[in-house]
């Protein structure tokens, strides 16, 4: 298992430590992950960055974006980062527990 942090700003990007930058307003996810789901996260966040400086369709982005999302929201070290992932880039809340009826 890889520690990994997401930059989950304007453009997303993996970090080796944790920004202390009090500028940042970016949200950081800490992760860990998997070498071979790195590998691919890694892919998936160079081509986000290649659409969008070809100023490609918002929408693929956001697809791939979410892409992302799905994938590394298990491996958030911290149960407040995997909330964050779900209410603001899944749009959906957590995973319902327990067995009451609908």
């Amino acid at each position: 298992m890889i520690r990994k942090y997401l930059v989950c700003g304007k453009q997303l990007f993996l970090a080796s430590k944790k920004l202390e930058d009090s500028n940042s307003k970016s949200p950081v996810v800490e992760l860990l992950i998997p070498l071979t789901l790195l590998w691919e996260i890694e892919r998936l966040v160079q081509r986000i960055d290649y659409l969008v400086a070809s100023n490609e369709d918002p929408v693929l982005i956001s697809d791939l974006m979410k892409k992302v999302y799905r994938k590394v929201v298990k491996y958030a070290v911290f149960e407040k980062d995997r909330v964050f992932i779900f209410d603001k880039f899944l749009g959906v809340g957590p995973p319902a527990t327990g067995g009451g009826n609908h």
